[in-house]
């Protein structure tokens, strides 16, 4: 998928539209995974970024650590 990076407060967030492949997804805006926020500061702020959806069911182990069961998605930068 392919969205703008955003910051938001002191959060990073990828605005994103509606993929026609992804009914469950409305669009909107997903936080960065956090092991990827480090990078966003070399990257321009509105800049168009490539991302997977990943959840704690998807990809458990990059959940280890960061809040496992809290149900959060995240947009993990390719």
């Amino acid at each position: 998928m392919q969205g703008k990076l955003i910051k938001k407060e002191n959060t990073w967030v990828v605005s994103y539209k509606k993929d026609k492949d992804l009914v469950a997804t409305d669009g909107g805006e997903i936080p960065v995974y956090p092991g990827d926020a480090i990078y966003c500061f070399e990257i321009d702020i509105n800049k168009e970024v490539e991302f997977d959806l990943i959840d704690e069911f998807s990809h458990p182990h990059l959940y280890e650590g960061i809040g496992w069961g809290d149900g959060v998605t995240y947009a993990k930068l390719r």
